[in-house]
């Protein structure tokens, strides 16, 4: 067997559609599904390059693959490793100015200190004396005052930086990097506010789980890119539909999606949803031989039930969507 995976990777003797290619594509597709932005390289380049390799791996030609995977894995870990540097170097600076403003505190104190002892020790008649170190002592709160002040300034502006970088690196960790739609990761915590939400106040609340009908035919039988394709074309729909200010649209996982619609009764979701199969069913697309497709999509819709766990409802709403898929597809289930 070591010998057969040696052959495969370093001399390209596999055979095209086998199990051991095709487990290699899936590992490559797994890669860039989850490629996020380097300096150099968009997320959505980094899925379309691994895609490449993935289908070049079916066909049998895996020379090559490991060095391309090898060399992105570095690039990601040098990247990584300059944003701990970088967020390392931020946190020193902002050490670094606590502690120059507790050590100036310190030296400050003891030339106040010695001003105050100067003044108490001077004799009334010694007005001069008085005055300057009265004068002395103030220059010294002033510029004190200005210090703190400028310094403050520079650490403020340093947080600043480092808020807004965690902030982007939050919002990248919840964002699906094909669609431009929340991730699963974001659903699952979307799902939980909810029902924290109607356990509160008694909002209603409504779930629909979508999928993409006969997806996989459609990427084995054109390929990655058209079904990319297909996958932004009915993310930008769910968005078109689902406007409203708090509805929450989020790709599931695959060619699944789910969408939360606060303050939403089942006749409105039902009536939602039923937008979405129409709007779909309208959508076109122009395939490499130049002839058109259209696809349709199933779906599966409820209400979130009184103490019921966001798991309970999430699984439950995706029972609805198998049965819609039962009953032939391109229609919704309700509950």
């Amino acid at each position: 067997m070591r010998w057969r995976f040696w052959r495969w990777f370093c001399e390209g003797e596999v055979e095209p559609d086998s199990p051991a290619t095709e487990a290699l594509a899936a590992t490559l597709e797994c890669f860039g599904r989850y490629a996020f932005d380097l300096p150099d390289q968009r997320a959505r380049e980094i899925q379309s390059r691994f895609q490449k390799l993935a289908q070049q791996a079916r066909d049998g030609q895996v020379q090559g693959i490991p060095e391309r995977v090898c060399e992105h894995r570095r690039a990601e870990q040098a990247f990584v490793a300059q944003s701990l540097n970088d967020l390392r170097e931020l946190t020193w600076q902002l050490i670094s100015g606590m502690a120059r403003i507790l050590q100036e505190d310190g030296e400050g104190d003891r030339a106040v200190r010695q001003q105050i002892q100067k003044i108490a020790e001077s004799p009334p008649t010694e007005v001069q004396v008085l005055k300057q170190a009265l004068t002395a002592l103030t220059q010294m709160l002033e510029e004190r005052e200005r210090r703190h002040k400028q310094t403050l300034q520079q650490m403020q502006s340093q947080m600043g930086q480092l808020l807004q970088e965690l902030e982007q690196a939050r919002k990248e960790s919840h964002i699906d990097p094909l669609t431009g739609l929340y991730n699963r990761r974001a659903l699952e915590h979307h799902l939980q506010s909810t029902v924290e939400l109607n356990r509160l106040f008694g909002y209603s609340a409504a779930l629909i789980l979508i999928d993409i009908d006969d997806f996989k035919r459609l990427n084995d039988t054109w390929g990655h890119t058209t079904g990319d394709e297909v996958l932004k074309a009915v993310a930008e729909v769910l968005v078109r539909v689902c406007k409203r200010k708090g509805d929450f649209v989020a790709r599931y996982g695959g060619e699944e999606f789910a969408i939360v619609l606060r303050e939403t009764t089942l006749k409105e979701a039902k009536a939602i949803t039923q937008k979405i199969l129409d709007a779909v069913r309208r959508e076109v697309f122009q395939l490499p031989d130049g002839n058109l497709l259209t696809i349709t999509v199933s779906a599966g819709v409820s209400v979130l039930q009184e103490m019921e766990e966001a798991r309970a409802w999430l699984e439950r709403t995706d029972q609805l969507l198998y049965a819609a898929k039962r009953a032939g597809k391109n229609q919704l289930q309700a509950a």
